[in-house]
């Protein structure tokens, strides 16, 4: 989809410095979160970490891909990766989608082994593993593109 947008410079500048000021820090400190998780062995095998290692993955993915895409499309007014790419489109909203569900899963699930943690302490809890294989199978189910 081409069109093209004259925004003005004030408004061009300060929505490039916004979302500068959240992708940059974003992609940083989601980086670092899962190095200090994922360089632990200790810190790995802790199920709830899991929930953060997703987290941090989901939200990372939206700051190198995801955002820098709206912001390119919102700021020149048209799709940067050219005119023959309705394929890549789809994947690319799919794309968009796939942090916004994954997030969201994973803090249903955090509300759910709290939830267990605490009202069903008797019952065994959920491995690291679990909790990986659930979170990426729902999302994906959820976020793959279908013809429309």
């Amino acid at each position: 989809m081409l069109y093209h947008l004259t925004i003005p410079d004030y408004l061009y500048n300060f929505l490039l410095g916004l979302y500068l000021c959240i992708i940059f820090p974003g992609a940083v400190l989601n980086l670092v979160n899962l190095v200090i998780i994922l360089t632990s062995v200790k810190l790995r095998r802790d199920p709830r970490n899991s929930f953060i290692v997703a987290l941090a993955a989901s939200d990372l993915f939206l700051c190198i891909f995801t955002a820098p895409l709206t912001l390119w499309t919102t700021l020149e007014g048209h799709w940067p990766l050219g005119k023959d790419t309705g394929l890549l489109c789809s994947f690319v909203k799919a794309g968009q989608e796939f942090p916004i569900f994954m997030s969201s899963f994973c803090i249903g699930a955090i509300a759910c082994d709290r939830f267990r943690f605490i009202v069903q302490s008797h019952r065994k809890q959920m491995t690291a593993n679990q909790v990986h294989g659930k979170a990426h199978e729902s999302e994906k189910t959820l976020a793959f593109p279908s013809e429309s």
